[in-house]
């Protein structure tokens, strides 16, 4: 008799063969007992993702893209197979514990106006790994576009929450998206994340609008997660990182600010891919400097 899943665990991958087995290793021979289902949308990988995943993990629901058409895309083609009452967005460059999954749908079982939740996140040595910010203001997005933060670390403290405490629980404003949980029903009631996004802000938009419709974002340290951190998008240069994160935050602005603000951020960004451009060669000249040293 074949069991109805209680949780959905959804991971998009790009270019992380290995991180991506890492991963799903972790779910699979970690003790588990919920019912769970991993389905996996590969945004058109070169290095041998999709046939590694098909031998290793047969179990596993596979979507292969030809091309890349961006995160939330991809989450909506995960969703479209999940059976779950639960989504677990989970990041390919993560680990996680035993009874992970099912502190999960425990903690859903019990909080039942919750439309998200985050757990704690590691780094590989094991230290904490900042996960929740608040909602940016125009403000914010300025400094991070002219790189200001570079220079004065203090200047985004509020945005970043520097006075959080990451030992409590609490409803906060967003949680990182490399452990993603929801509700379905929550879901399809916003409709999932909105596919305008690429890459980036997809999460903090979903949050923003759960808040709007008055479900809580939470923060549940009792769950625990490895995460190694952006390993797909470090493949890509400075230059064309920071053109798909213009992108997506001119989304967010266009959606959740004023028209002016709007016009602000869009006068900015010709000097915003300047600086990244010089940032860029900068890098370059250093790394040719040590290659040859």
């Amino acid at each position: 008799m074949v069991q109805i899943p209680e949780l959905s665990v959804i991971i998009v991958s790009w270019q992380v063969k290995d991180l991506l087995l890492q991963t799903l290793q972790s779910l699979f021979i970690t003790k588990q007992t919920v019912v769970f289902e991993v389905i996996v949308i590969d945004n058109a990988s070169q290095d041998g993702s999709t046939l590694a995943v098909s031998d290793k993990f047969p179990q596993v629901k596979l979507i292969t893209n030809q091309s890349n058409h961006g995160f939330a895309v991809a989450c909506h083609q995960g969703v479209s197979l999940a059976k779950g009452k639960f989504l677990l967005f989970l990041n390919d460059d993560t680990k996680i514990f035993d009874k992970t999954l099912d502190q999960v749908c425990d903690f859903f079982e019990h909080h039942q106006n919750v439309g998200v939740m985050g757990c704690q996140i590691l780094n590989p040595d094991l230290s904490l790994q900042p996960s929740v910010r608040l909602f940016p203001k125009l403000y914010d997005i300025i400094v991070i576009l002219l790189k200001l933060h570079h220079f004065f670390p203090a200047l985004l403290n509020s945005y970043l929450y520097k006075s959080f405490d990451y030992q409590q629980k609490g409803i906060v404003d967003q949680v990182m998206g490399a452990f993603f949980v929801t509700p379905k029903f929550v879901w399809n009631q916003l409709a999932g994340f909105d596919k305008n996004f690429f890459i980036w802000f997809e999460e903090v938009d979903y949050c923003l609008r759960a808040k709007f419709l008055k479900y809580q974002v939470v923060y549940n340290p009792s769950i625990r997660i490895i995460h190694y951190g952006g390993a797909s998008f470090h493949q890509l240069r400075a230059l064309p990182e920071q053109i798909l994160f213009n992108r997506s935050v001119l989304t967010y602005v266009k959606k959740h600010f004023s028209f002016i603000s709007y016009l602000i951020i869009v006068s900015i960004i010709p000097l915003n891919l300047l600086l990244t451009l010089l940032v860029q060669i900068v890098e370059s000249l250093n790394w040719k400097k040590k290659k040859y040293v």
